[in-house]
């Protein structure tokens, strides 16, 4: 009697492990594409065993949402999609391409999510109809073959999951902007009227202040040259009490820093600067940093190589001091009044979109049979025990020379002469110490001896 219990029992445990997996699979998607006007029904899907991705199989389910599964097959046909269209771009870095491609697959599951989230909303609003689904698709498909410069048929049989897996891809897209269309922009506009007049005021209130605040500095420029120029008062003195360039020594006399002809040809140098003797001082000067003027504090002639061409300009030092004013930013970076609506407005869209999505998750049935962290791999016990991977020959070497680097560098040594030593060491040691090869293990002459003795 107790081992025909223990038998049902096992039966019914078998019978619920077999269903867990038959209910959390579902047949690929085959065959010729058509409008999927409905949603699906809404399943229940048990909890199975927390695996990882890479212990599922094909038809195991990653994702569901309202009754919508994402497979692991599903998914990895978007992946290598993805890559087929990564590699179409010849000019990509292999660098680059790996990075999109890993990004893309992190963030692929919360995209199928907001996905359908608005496409099964979009489908019960009935946005759009069949004919519409229809001919929407053939004109996006229509762009992807001129976008991949090849015809149908040769499309159908290079990308992956063919043209009828890129027309289900197709439609998602179409119920997706529908939905956008028709409950994001609305409200979004609405609210773009009542704030972009204030914001476009407040910016513009604050570059006219920018504006009044430069143009005074380079009043303030004008006259401080021509207390120095007409007055004779210190540039240095001058500099060190209105100088706004914190890199600039207080009490070096407003120097600023050391120009060579020959290296900086700048047209401001060679038009307003150059020119000057010892002792000049230039007009007031502008750049994207804000305004100056600048003093020649002295020249020294380099000196003529004996090499040098008959035709021949020795280069010059010029030792230079400057008053800087720095130039206030104008905060209308954006542009105009045109550029602050659009940037407005697509940050209202993606608030009304998060606002909406958060609504739409909190009633939709969201469900990870074997659990959300299917891309981290699985602490399983016969991985704890497993052993370290045995390095080679040159990378053991290579820890080991990058360890007396880092010990040399520690101690303030040439790393150069430390690996000379070490190699040396290595060799000698090699050798047996002097000069001769050691001998082999287990055959010790002095130990021979002893044997032989007794």
């Amino acid at each position: 009697m107790r081992m025909d219990r223990i038998a049902i029992c096992s039966l019914v445990l078998l019978a619920l492990v077999v269903g867990c997996e038959k209910r959390a699979t579902r047949p690929p998607r085959t065959g010729p594409w058509r409008p999927t006007m409905t949603n699906p029904p809404i399943r229940e899907f048990p909890s199975c065993a927390p695996k990882d991705i890479e212990h599922l199989k094909d038809d195991d389910i990653l994702v569901a949402v309202g009754g919508e599964a994402l497979t692991k097959g599903d998914f990895g046909l978007a992946m290598r999609r993805y890559w087929w269209s990564l590699e179409r771009d010849k000019m990509m870095k292999p660098e680059e391409r790996s990075r999109r491609y890993k990004m893309y697959g992190k963030s692929y599951l919360s995209q199928f999510i907001t996905t359908q989230l608005l496409v099964q909303e979009a489908r019960k609003q009935r946005l759009m109809s069949a004919s519409n689904i229809v001919a929407r698709v053939g004109a996006a498909l229509k762009r992807s073959v001129r976008q991949y410069g090849m015809p149908s048929k040769a499309l159908d049989r290079s990308i992956p999951g063919g043209i009828d897996g890129l027309k289900r891809s197709l439609e998602d897209m179409c119920w997706y902007s529908s939905y956008i269309a028709s409950n994001v922009t609305p409200r979004a506009t609405v609210a773009d009227y009542s704030m972009v007049s204030n914001v476009i005021e407040q910016f513009e209130a604050e570059n006219a202040a920018a504006e009044a605040t430069n143009k005074m500095r380079r009043a303030a420029l004008d006259v401080l040259r021509k207390r120095i120029v007409e007055g004779g008062e210190d540039f240095g003195k001058l500099a060190d009490e209105n100088g706004m360039d914190e890199s600039q020594r207080k009490g070096a006399g407003g120097y600023w820093r050391s120009f060579r002809t020959s290296v900086e040809r700048e047209p401001v140098f060679v038009e307003k600067i150059y020119p000057l003797p010892v002792g000049g001082v230039s007009e007031v000067l502008e750049d994207d940093d804000g305004y100056y003027i600048v003093k020649v504090l002295d020249i020294e002639q380099l000196p003529i190589p004996t090499n040098a061409p008959a035709v021949y300009n020795p280069p010059k030092d010029y030792s230079l001091g400057r008053i800087f004013l720095q130039k206030e930013e104008l905060t209308n970076v954006m542009g105009g009044p045109r550029e602050i609506r659009q940037q407005l407005q697509a940050q209202f869209q993606q608030e009304v979109m998060k606002q909406d999505l958060e609504k739409l998750a909190a009633v939709a049935s969201i469900v990870y049979p074997y659990g959300t962290n299917l891309f981290l791999r699985a602490k399983s016990g016969d991985r704890k025990g497993a052993a370290k991977k045995k390095l080679s020959k040159r990378e053991r070497r290579a820890l080991r020379e990058a360890k007396i680097v880092k010990k040399a560098l520690a101690a303030g040594e040439d790393p150069k002469a430390a690996l000379k030593k070490a190699r040396r060491a290595a060799q000698k040691s090699k050798r047996g110490g002097n000069g001769n090869k050691p001998a082999p293990k287990g055959r010790n002459k002095d130990s021979k001896k002893t044997k032989e003795a007794k």
